[in-house]
Formats: structure tokens, C-alpha cells, sequence
């Protein structure tokens, strides 16, 4: 098989969201050798496309001290948290990565003043484990629609 024979094999598997290691398999070559070339189409390629969200959460109580005007798709404050709402919220981003991930990000947002105060991730999570992870994590959480989340 030509180099580019094999790039081309490469990206075909990649887009169908296999893994590395599946991509390695597929070839009968060992994983050491497939890496490089998907580092090398992911390079060449950049990034073309936007990652599909799969769900956004929101803290409870985020609304207890925002002036935003109602919608009918966001969802209302509840209580603020037992220790008292100090104006922070934390936002939970999850978007499909292809495959069999999920990329999840969390955003700290200072609804006060401050806007956003802190980030983190993507993190990678097993999808089939997402659910599990934020009824464990965030199970007080209430989902939303991003925009909810980008207007704070």
C-alpha cells in the first residue's frame, strides 16, 4: 500500500470515529506507526468541523442574582445551594467527540460581576459512562440550552 494509499485509509477510519488503536487494528499495524499519521491529518486538516453538543448543565440557584429576561426554553432558578448563593455558577459543557467520546468542559461564572472566572478541559469521558458521571456528579444539576449558559 502507497503512503498515501494509507493516509487515505487513515482518514476514512478516523472520520467514521474510530480510535487509534481500532485505526491500528483495521491496518494490522502497530499503534506506534498509526499514531504519527493521524497526528499529521489532523494537522493538515485543522479543525473543520464544530463537535455536536450532546448537553449543557447548569447549577441550581444560577438565577437567584441574574437580571435576564424570561424564556420559556431556560430553566428557572430553584433554591440557591445550602451554603448560600454567592453569585458563582458552575457550567457543564459535554460534545460529542467522535467515536466513542464525549469532551466535557466546566466553567466557573462569577454572575455577580466578573464573568468568567475559570475553565477546564475538554476532559475526555467514555460516552457510554457520561450519564452515570453526571447524575453522580451533577445530580442537583438542571439541564439547559447553551445559550443560557453563554448570556450569564
Amino acid at each position: 500500500m502507497s503512503t498515501q494509499q494509507l493516509l487515505d485509509r487513515v482518514r476514512e477510519l478516523r472520520d467514521a470515529g474510530r480510535t487509534p488503536k481500532e485505526i491500528a487494528r483495521a491496518l494490522k499495524m502497530p499503534p506506534s506507526e498509526v499514531a504519527p499519521l493521524i497526528r499529521s491529518l489532523a494537522a493538515a486538516a485543522g479543525r473543520t468541523r464544530e463537535d455536536a453538543l450532546i448537553g449543557c448543565w447548569i447549577s441550581p440557584g444560577w438565577s437567584s442574582s441574574v437580571q435576564a429576561p424570561e424564556r420559556p426554553d431556560w430553566p428557572r432558578s430553584g433554591p440557591p445551594e445550602r451554603t448560600g448563593h454567592s453569585g458563582l455558577v458552575t457550567v457543564l459543557v459535554a460534545r460529542d467527540r467522535g467515536g466513542s467520546t464525549a469532551g466535557v468542559c466546566f466553567y466557573l461564572v462569577d454572575t455577580w460581576c466578573l464573568g468568567l472566572k475559570d475553565a477546564a478541559g475538554p476532559q475526555p469521558v467514555d460516552r457510554r459512562r457520561l450519564g452515570g458521571f453526571i447524575q453522580q456528579i451533577f445530580s442537583a444539576w438542571r439541564p439547559c440550552p447553551v445559550c443560557c449558559c453563554w448570556s450569564l
